[in-house]
């Protein structure tokens, strides 16, 4: 068993914002995904975290790490089909981790493979953990991985740690289990990606709060009010995507920044 191997199977977006509990022990972070809505955690805040967004409908990773009192490393990722397939079923998601799990047996301490389940309110699946037969030197001898449902979007995990009962395999489990998704609208326009900016700069000269997050060919990504849009090309037209905390008000403003502007979804 390798990092190489987790790294591989657990390729989450820029983070929205954070807030800390009143008791401070943890801050909810947000990632943004598009079409797919929002996914929120709660982060223990002696965990770091990063992220990365790959380009096109590609799912995004977040990493999180923990130095203090073991080290620890866990990856996060959402699953999706670019085709719009319908995602797994419990049990399909009980046959991936359990498939996975069952690869990772030849290079294991162990012969068989024990499922865990999780479930809580938002959030079900399944999950395991293995001790590397050979580990590197200065590396991770046990690994813990799993694959869960969320709001009808898949997610993995897999967390690194130095022992199989360490408190950081049972804070990734927490953090993955008290998930949720916050849903998100999905449109497209018969216009072009500079029309859209232009909307933007009219809303701003409006009064709107417009925060620009990221200004790509391919990508513009901007909160207007508390509604996160982003807007890409396609072939004659612009798909929008949009999320925030009143979803019947995100409509509305979508709805009137593009007035005049023909919809074809």
């Amino acid at each position: 068993m390798t990092r190489s191997f987790l790294w591989t199977v657990l390729v989450m977006s820029v983070v929205v914002g954070s807030v800390f509990s009143a008791e401070e022990k943890t801050h909810t972070r947000e990632y943004f995904l598009g079409r797919y809505g929002t996914l929120v955690f709660g982060l223990p805040k002696d965990w770091k975290d990063e992220s990365k967004n790959p380009k096109g409908d590609v799912p995004p990773t977040l990493k999180i790490t923990r130095s203090k009192p073991q080290r620890a490393e866990a990856l996060v990722t959402p699953v999706w089909s670019s085709s719009g397939a319908q995602p797994p079923t419990d049990l399909e998601v009980r046959a991936l981790v359990k498939a996975q799990g069952e690869r990772l047996l030849q290079d294991s301490v162990e012969k068989e493979l024990v499922l865990l389940e999780l479930n809580t309110s938002d959030v079900h699946g399944y999950y395991y953990t293995l001790s590397d037969r050979n580990p590197k030197r200065g590396g991770y001898p046990f690994v813990t991985q799993g694959m869960v449902s969320v709001g009808g979007l898949v997610m993995s995990f897999g967390v690194l740690t130095m022992t199989p009962d360490a408190a950081e395999i049972r804070e990734v489990v927490e953090i993955v289990g008290g998930a949720r998704l916050r849903p998100g609208l999905f449109y497209a326009y018969r216009c072009g990606l500079l029309d859209f900016k232009l909307k933007v700069v009219l809303a701003m000269a409006a009064g709107f709060r417009v925060q620009t997050v990221m200004d790509t060919e391919s990508k513009y990504e901007v909160v207007l009010n508390d509604v996160r849009i982003v807007a890409e090309p396609i072939q004659r037209g612009l798909n929008i995507s949009a999320t925030s905390t009143n979803l019947e008000r995100a409509d509305k403003l979508l709805h009137d920044l593009m007035t005049g502007v023909e919809q074809i979804r």
